[in-house]
């Protein structure tokens, strides 16, 4: 099962009704107490001013929130999304 993430500050400008950051890393808990492995998807990513900043905090607060052992790498996709500007 896979989740995608956006930091919440760019979220709530360009994306419409999307559960916040919490919510789904309270899904992806609950899944993970489950025995289920999650996937983490971070694009495509969408420049905006200090969007690297933004990214930054937004995976090191997943990364310490959930169970590093219950995350599998990414899978090599075809073609990747360009990225967005806002």
């Amino acid at each position: 099962i896979a989740f995608s993430f956006t930091p919440q500050e760019i979220s709530q400008t360009v994306e419409n009704k999307v559960p916040n950051i919490e919510k789904r890393l309270n899904a992806i808990n609950k899944l993970i107490s489950h025995g289920y492995k999650i996937g983490l998807r971070f694009d495509p990513l969408i420049y905006s001013n200090n969007f690297e900043d933004l990214y930054i905090k937004m995976i090191d607060y997943i990364f310490n929130s959930i169970s590093k052992k219950s995350i599998v790498p990414p899978v090599e996709k075809s073609k990747s999304l360009p990225p967005i500007s806002i």
